[in-house]
């Protein structure tokens, strides 16, 4: 009993993020990252998040870790270009990376566009 009340005392300082949807995720992304943490930017970050996954998310990560080189300010581009993706976009993304450009992962926002063609 007394370990469960230190853990309801320590949940409020732990980061929520854990319990985020992919939607709020993908939200708070585009705005630390593009719009500089301006939360009056949400309404944008809520239309081009809007209906976001887990491979929205994924597709997200590869996009930015590959084609920007880590350059979280690139977020809302590539939420864009990942909007509406799902599992077979990510194994599309990868054999297209792959394959036809030649494992160069600059390239991913390209493989993107073309596997999601959203």
């Amino acid at each position: 009993m007394k370990n469960l009340l230190v853990l309801l005392l320590l949940i409020p300082s732990l980061s929520w993020g854990f319990f985020s949807s992919p939607l709020e995720k993908c939200m708070d992304r585009v705005i630390e990252g593009t719009y500089e943490g301006d939360e009056s930017r949400s309404y944008p970050a809520a239309k081009v998040c809007k209906g976001a996954n887990k491979s929205v998310l994924k597709c997200m990560d590869k996009v930015i870790d590959g084609q920007y080189e880590g350059d979280e300010s690139r977020a809302y581009p590539a939420a864009k270009v990942c909007k509406g993706a799902d599992k077979s976009v990510l194994k599309c993304m990868d054999k297209v990376i792959k394959g036809t450009m030649k494992g160069n992962k600059k390239k991913t926002f390209s493989a993107a566009k073309i596997c999601n063609d959203s």
